[in-house]
């Protein structure tokens, strides 16, 4: 038997074996800071799963090419929102010696060559009158006439919101309904956090809440004109999109628009 051919067939086959983890591993234990406060608790979310961590802490997530996306919260201030982006580990490279093809093949399954900054130091947002209650979202929406707050209700992944807000036009008496007439205009405007930038942000009709007086439902839409105004750079941090709801003449009813957000 010649053994001088049987070892270096081996002493391969070990490395094949074990080229997953030759060099990086699957996980990556993540420190997580806030600022100006610790004491957050943060959700950390790529595309193997959600690890949580109250700051300052350590947690062990499962490496992928995909982004962590990290939203922290914390009593009194408005939440918290940073994306750390998937590195790849050029260290990694020692696969292909090792295990050739195969070895960075399985170590791009496995998310053995991608890593995560690490520490990471997520800011919170602006800290919140006394009493004024912390929202789960970085992103939100305020109409002026009277003032209204759009409730923002999750419709999807991390990212993805929705918020509803309803007009009464040329009629009144709906306190929490923003007021509207051919004299007088509604304004939304959608603002999102310092760190977080817009995707998308668009407006429907929701027709199963939306009337005239004495007309169909979707009458409605002939009666009022809606002007978007977009940021100059929609991917730039902390932008605003305004929505002007404009009464086209005195046909009473109630409109109730929705605004589909999409943000990161």
């Amino acid at each position: 038997m010649n053994l001088s051919a049987v070892a270096p067939t081996a002493a391969l086959g070990v490395a094949l074996s074990g080229c997953a983890t030759i060099v990086e591993g699957t996980t990556q234990s993540v420190s997580v800071n806030s600022a100006p406060v610790q004491g957050a608790q943060c959700s950390l979310t790529n595309s193997q799963g959600t690890w949580y961590v109250n700051t300052p802490g350590s947690v062990v997530v499962h490496k992928t090419k995909t982004d962590l996306d990290i939203t922290c919260n914390k009593q009194g201030y408005a939440p918290g929102h940073i994306v750390s982006p998937s590195h790849f580990a050029k260290t990694t490279a020692g696969n292909v010696i090792l295990g050739g093809a195969v070895g960075l093949g399985v170590d791009a399954i496995s998310g053995a060559n991608y890593y995560y900054d690490n520490p990471i130091y997520i800011p919170l947002g602006a800290e919140l009158a006394s009493g004024q209650p912390s929202s789960p979202f970085p992103v939100s929406v305020h109409c002026s006439s009277p003032s209204v707050t759009g409730a923002l209700t999750s419709d999807g992944p991390q990212g993805s919101a929705t918020a509803a807000v309803q007009f009464d036009i040329n009629w009144s008496g709906d306190a929490n309904a923003v007021s509207i007439s051919p004299s007088k205009d509604g304004v939304c405007s959608v603002t999102a956090l310092e760190g977080i930038s817009f995707q998308s942000v668009t407006f429907e009709i929701d027709p199963a809440s939306s009337l005239t007086d004495g007309q169909p439902s979707h009458e409605i839409e002939k009666h009022v004109d809606i002007r978007e105004s977009r940021p100059d750079n929609m991917h730039a941090t902390g932008q605003s999109y305004t929505f002007t709801v404009k009464a086209k003449d005195t046909t009473k009813g109630k409109l109730t628009l929705r605004f589909p957000i999409r943000y990161r």
